[in-house]
């Protein structure tokens, strides 16, 4: 398939999966935005990425992707840099406090 010159909005980008995404797009000629709640990461993966690709093919925006408002200033972002999105890779992760459920561990000895 032919990437050259689609852009893609990956979500979750900053972590391994969506870091591998962005630069497998980019090596097949996309432009990427990588959205992420992740600041710091996701500036480090856009520097790094533009470094190799060039600056007008990727583009960071800082988004929680539970947030309407985020996820649409992201979209907008990404249109308004790279184009119109011709895919969308939703790779982020959900985590609520409650994730890990804490169990009680009851040792019972017998002689």
């Amino acid at each position: 398939m032919d990437f050259n010159g689609k852009v893609v909005l990956i979500t979750g980008g900053a972590g391994g999966i969506g870091k591998s995404l962005a630069r497998t797009f980019l090596e097949k000629g996309a432009k990427v935005s990588v959205c992420d709640v992740n600041e710091v990461e996701g500036k480090l993966v856009s520097e790094q990425l533009e470094k190799e690709f060039g600056k007008n093919k990727i583009l960071f925006t800082k988004c929680d992707v539970t947030k309407e408002e985020d996820f649409e200033r992201a979209y907008n972002s990404c249109e308004s840099f790279l184009g119109i999105i011709d895919i969308l890779i939703n790779n982020a992760a959900v985590l609520v406090n409650d994730f890990r459920k804490e169990t009680e561990v009851i040792q019972i000895c017998s002689d």
